[in-house]
This record gives structure tokens, sequence and C-alpha cells, in this order.
């Protein structure tokens, strides 16, 4: 409630964090993120819960609301559809130390278009938010452990043919978070990048799925789906419980499983 909220703090700047203790006086602080919020019925959601690990011991686990810790910049779209023009963004443009903030389309003259390369450390884009690859090729890439790709509910990401490549180079102290529902053409893992889908998470692959790092895809409960129309080879997730959740085979392409597949 807004009663609640300390002075300074700007309520749709808040988010989710949790504290896991390690050892002795030693805490691990994490950004959760979120996957929606509302300002007028004063909530925040979240999917990226996996409570297996919660552990038993109280005091060993917490979870509260603050503000987000990436510098943030939210689109305007004032000026035209160019990601890398400044004057498209407040307070300033987007580098890969930043999280880039997508809101509704009902708000901004111009949707963002992403160019044939571009970086931030996170994405969020709000429900009627819409982001563009460009119509051929493209890699858009997450940099920076603790990284998140958030797609709200009632949110678009068009993917075209472009490449979206997570990299947080973190496998023991973070990871990305891959929230919401989206449709990606290829999606690359780079080496030291541990990817954890979340909870009713709904990830579609129309192209190429390339994992040189970690994909956590059975740890929580979610769907991962092959819908390509060209040939897809389909690998085995190499998370500590390896294999899929879910998977799905759907689009007329040829679809190569491997040699050991688990769901």
């Amino acid at each position: 409630r807004e009663n609640e909220i300390p002075a300074g703090v700007i309520e749709t700047n808040l988010t989710i964090w949790s504290s896991s203790y390690i050892s002795g006086t030693t805490y691990y602080n994490k950004e959760s993120g979120r996957s929606g919020y509302n300002t007028t019925l004063d909530y925040i959601t979240i999917q990226d819960v996996d409570f297996a690990i919660i552990p038993s011991t109280w005091g060993y686990f917490s979870a509260t609301l603050a503000p987000m810790s990436a510098t943030k910049s939210t689109w305007i779209g004032t000026i035209s559809t160019d990601w890398t023009d400044a004057s498209n963004w407040t307070p300033n443009g987007v580098t890969d130390t930043i999280q880039a903030i997508i809101p509704s389309t009902f708000t901004t003259t111009y949707a963002p278009l992403l160019p044939a390369s571009a970086s931030c450390r996170s994405v969020q884009i709000n429900t009627g938010g819409v982001l563009n690859a460009p119509a051929s090729g493209g890699t858009f890439t997450i940099s920076g452990a603790d990284a998140s790709w958030s797609v709200v509910s009632g949110s678009t990401f068009n993917a075209n043919t472009s490449t979206v490549l997570f990299n947080a180079n973190s496998l023991t102290v973070g990871n990305v978070a891959l929230n919401g529902i989206t449709d990606f053409y290829n999606l690359t893992i780079a080496s030291g990048t541990l990817v954890m889908p979340a909870v009713n998470s709904y990830t579609q692959i129309a192209g190429t799925l390339l994992n040189n790092g970690t994909l956590a895809a059975a740890t929580n409960e979610n769907t991962i789906e092959f819908n390509g129309s060209s040939s897809q080879t389909i690998p085995n997730p190499n998370g500590s419980t390896p294999g899929y959740h879910k998977l799905m085979l759907s689009g007329s392409g040829t679809k190569d499983l491997p040699s050991t597949l688990n769901i």
C-alpha cells in the first residue's frame, strides 16, 4: 500500500528480492524480479520460484520488496523506433549494464526496433508492450549475473529470425531468469551461463537452441516448445536434473531427437 512505501521510493520500481543463508554470517541476496504488477490493486507477482530449494530451517531464507538494483531506462518512443537513440529513452539510452523497460504501446508513439546488434542487462516487456527484432537476423544479448528476461502477460516479442543470446557468466552465484511467454527464433546460452525457465513460463523456439552453458529446464514447472517450419535438433537440457519438465514439438519441420531425452 502507498502509505507503507518509504518516502522517495517509486512504487513502479519495486521488485522482489530474496536472501538465502550460505554459512556463518554470509547471505546471498538476489534480485528475483517480477512477472507483473498492479499499482491500483497494490500487488507484485513473480513466476521464478522453485519452492524445492527453499530450506526447511527457519531464518535461512527470506523475501521482501525493494527497488530494482539495476540502472533502469524506460522506452518512451517519442522520436522513432530506433533502439539506439537515447532520446527514445528516459532517463538515458540502454547499454549492457542497463535494465530496459518496455511499456504498453498505448503510452508511446513508436514501439522499439532492435538494431542488428544490441545488449542490456535485463529486459522487461510490460503488459501491452511490443519489442521488435530486425526483419532479418540480428543478435540481442542479455548480459551480467542475475540478468532476467521478462515478457509480462499481454506483451509481445516479435523475434523474426533474430538470435537472443543469454550471457550471464555466473554459474555459481547467479542465473538468467526466463519469465513469461516468449516466441524466440534462435536462442543461445553462452558458456558459463545458467538459464532457468520460471514457473509457468512458456518458451517457444522456431529456429535453433544452442546450449553452451547450462539449461535447467526441469527444475520448475514450465513448457518448452519447438515449433519450427524447418528441421530442428532437440537437445537434452543439462541442468542438475537433466531434461525438460514439459516438451512440445509442433510445426512442419523435422525434429531430430537426441539419443537420451529426459522429460
